[in-house]
């Protein structure tokens, strides 16, 4: 059995997600590398202030006066961390555009719908290189994709060796007075 590709799977541009952290940049470079010159959106996801509080708030949400002004300034937040992104691409080699877009569900989602809209040939996304159980909980982006983009996905992984990673989150063995390990 043969599947179909996107129409846009060898064409299309490549969109990476950017959040302005230093696994955000890796993905731009290891894009770069890849495919030198591609067209690339580079977007930014934000969530509209009310679920941007409900996420972190562990008590009442505060008032705010004009969600719609708040919401706007989310927005234009986003926009100029795109910008930064799309600099970041363009030195890299890219035929870059910042895009900022409202993630009303997970950000993986928007992320994917912004790859089916421009029919983009690639989603990459870098890994925040942390311990296993903390992954669980803060990659959820990548993890989402990888399980159900609709496009092909690339995670680009932490520089930090994974043996590191994995001693990390390990505790070490208790010694005994006899130099045994317990």
């Amino acid at each position: 059995m043969t599947e179909t590709p996107p129409s846009g799977a060898t064409s299309g541009p490549v969109v990476v997600g950017y959040d302005g952290s230093d696994a955000a940049i890796r993905a731009i470079r290891h894009v770069a590398g890849l495919l030198p010159g591609v067209p690339t959106v580079v977007v930014t996801a934000w969530r509209p202030i009310s679920e941007a509080i409900l996420a972190v708030s562990l008590g009442p949400a505060p008032l705010i006066s004009d969600p719609a002004e708040a919401d706007e300034r989310q927005h234009d937040a986003a926009a100029t961390i795109a910008r930064d992104g799309a600099r970041h691409a363009a030195e890299a080699g890219l035929q870059a555009e910042p895009l900022a877009v409202r993630a009303d569900g997970p950000i993986w989602e928007a992320l994917d719908d912004a790859a089916r809209e421009r029919d983009a040939r690639l989603v990459a996304v870098g890994s925040h290189g942390r311990a296993a159980v903390e992954s669980m909980v803060l990659s959820r982006v990548s993890v989402g994709l990888v399980h159900h983009a609709s496009r092909p996905v690339l995670v680009v992984p932490s520089p930090q060796p994974v043996g590191g990673r994995l001693r990390a989150e390990r505790p070490r063995p208790r010694r005994t007075s006899r130099g045994r390990r317990g």
